[in-house]
């Protein structure tokens, strides 16, 4: 490898030597692990450079996607310095590739640089562009970028499409997102399973399932990220049969199920207490060795705590190779969620004493665990630890938490105070937390007032009406029972009934509150 990169230092390159080093250096970037292939491959061809070799622009794009990851960052940027000195920067490919490099480290700023200072934009570097902001998170600058690529006249293909449709499933712009459908229609870009299966992304974003299951159902050709992306969405969004019912046809239709298959379906498995179902689940990838696997151990994890068996939960979780915040947030969010808290404080404990930093969704799961376990002081800390050590702003969802944790423990006007000091409106979640406290602990006059502050949100809200209603009757005042329950009835708002579920063998049999309802 050696002579054929780097030859001797003052050597004349022969005939056709360009041709080699431009081969080899191909070949290994698509036969090396990827791992192992960057220190192999990054330090001969900064040799080649060294000795003062005349490159040719089509070496350096396989360089540049060798240091797509942050340790190997300051060997692109001498890369990149390489390609400036012997301008070979304006090369489309070079340049689009670098751009993809500073993109893929986490430096989308460095990345514009380099596009804004390209001769050429063709729509390869358009969707390195827009497909790199949606990748660090920036989905209004991908659109914008989206629509900058548009005035400039540049022919979009597929690829910019899905990019297109991602960015507006992330930022919620349905309206946005059906004017680009409609663009892609004409432009012949809807049959390509990239863009397609983006489409159904979009749709499911904004919570029109059955729009993104008709347009699957029209994909000429679906393929496993396709198939992966509907049973998701369906498994969060309709009942656990019917994507359950997708799964076996996935399967039917040859498509093998992958690890990012059971993240999204267990959820919903585990959600219904579908036992029996979660099981089987971990069965097939016992069978097809992805139990190793962490995302697949992790819904596992979470799956079997959903569905009462936190002990199988553990034992899952015990025996990962590695774990990452996903999975012991999940573990600590199980224990939470069974009343544990001793077992959900400790683990949590556990987690940073081993060096892993906790998330805004780990902290809702041992708040929440504090909660169920009545532990006001500790719960204390961690909301204060959370901005405090981690720089992490609480949520709604865990001022929630909080406020809940406080209503319980009989601190309402400490709880009232907490909501009124939160930087953003506080949401239904919140006020409805305080009244159910106010009903626990017979405190009307928090309650009225919390109660407006409900009708103001939600007027059409029943359980607003009936936790009301329950709080005077708690206080025995009879006619606010009465004017409550009439204002209902004027409104035409009924509660729909409560239901639970029980599993018996391979049946689940499903019970309601009401016994005229169906």
């Amino acid at each position: 490898m050696e002579t054929v990169l780097c030859g001797k230092p003052n050597s004349i390159p022969q005939p056709g030597s360009q041709f080699r080093r431009n081969s080899h250096t191909s070949a290994e970037q698509n036969h090396a692990q990827p791992l192992k292939s960057p220190p192999n491959l990054i330090p001969n061809s900064l040799s080649l450079s060294l000795h003062s070799l005349s490159l040719h622009p089509h070496t350096f794009p396989p360089l540049f996607k060798s240091c797509a990851s942050p340790p190997l960052l300051p060997i692109g940027q001498q890369l990149h310095a390489h390609t400036l000195k012997r301008r070979l920067s304006a090369d489309p490919f070079c340049a689009a590739s670098t751009l993809n490099m500073y993109m893929k480290n986490g430096h989308p700023s460095c990345a514009r640089k380099v596009f804004d200072g390209m001769p050429v934009r063709d729509a390869i570097s358009w969707n390195s562009l827009i497909a790199g902001y949606s990748f660090n998170g920036m989905p209004e600058a991908a659109l914008l970028a989206f629509l900058a690529m548009r005035i400039d006249g540049v022919t979009a293909d597929h690829a910019v499409a899905a990019a297109a449709f991602a960015a507006c499933a992330e930022t919620g712009q349905l309206s946005l997102g059906k004017g680009l459908h409609c663009w892609a229609l004409k432009s012949g870009l809807c049959g390509e399973p990239m863009a397609a299966t983006a489409l159904v992304d979009m749709y499911a974003a904004a919570g029109d399932t059955e729009a993104a299951k008709k347009l699957f159902w029209l994909m000429e050709e679906k393929d496993t990220v396709a198939w992966n992306c509907i049973i998701r969405w369906v498994a969060e969004n309709c009942p656990a049969a019917e994507a359950l019912e997708l799964f076996m046809l996935m399967q039917e239709m040859g498509f093998k199920p992958e690890t990012s298959t059971f993240a999204g379906l267990l959820p919903a498995v585990g959600r219904c207490g579908l036992l029996h179902q979660v099981k089987s689940c971990h069965g097939y990838l016992i069978r097809h060795c992805f139990v190793s696997d962490e995302v697949a151990a992790t819904a596992i994890t979470d799956a079997y705590a959903k569905s009462g068996e936190i002990a199988a939960a553990r034992r899952v979780f015990d025996g990962m190779p590695s774990k990452g915040v996903v999975s012991w947030t999940a573990m600590v969010a199980g224990y939470g969620a069974h009343g544990l808290a001793d077992q959900a404080i400790g683990l949590f404990q556990e987690m940073i004493s081993g060096g892993v930093r906790p998330n805004s969704v780990s902290y809702l799961g041992v708040l929440s665990a504090c909660v169920h376990g009545g532990r006001l002081e500790e719960g204390r800390s961690y909301f204060q630890q959370m901005s405090r050590e981690f720089g992490i702003a609480p949520s709604i969802k865990h001022y929630t938490c909080m406020i809940d944790l406080l209503g319980r423990a009989g601190l309402l006007q400490e709880a009232m105070d907490l909501a009124l000091a939160m930087k953003e409106e506080p949401s239904i979640q919140v006020w409805g937390a305080l009244l159910a406290a106010c009903k626990v602990h017979g405190n009307i006059e928090i309650g009225e007032l919390v109660a407006e502050k409900l009708f103001q949100l939600n007027p059409a809200d029943p359980g607003v009406y009936v936790l009301l209603s329950n709080l005077y009757a708690s206080a025995q005042s009879w006619e606010e029972v009465g004017r409550v329950r009439k204002l209902m009835r004027d409104k035409g708002l009924t509660k729909p009934a409560g239901w639970s579920s029980v599993e018996i063998g391979p049946n689940v049999h499903t019970f309601l509150s009401d016994p005229s309802a169906e």
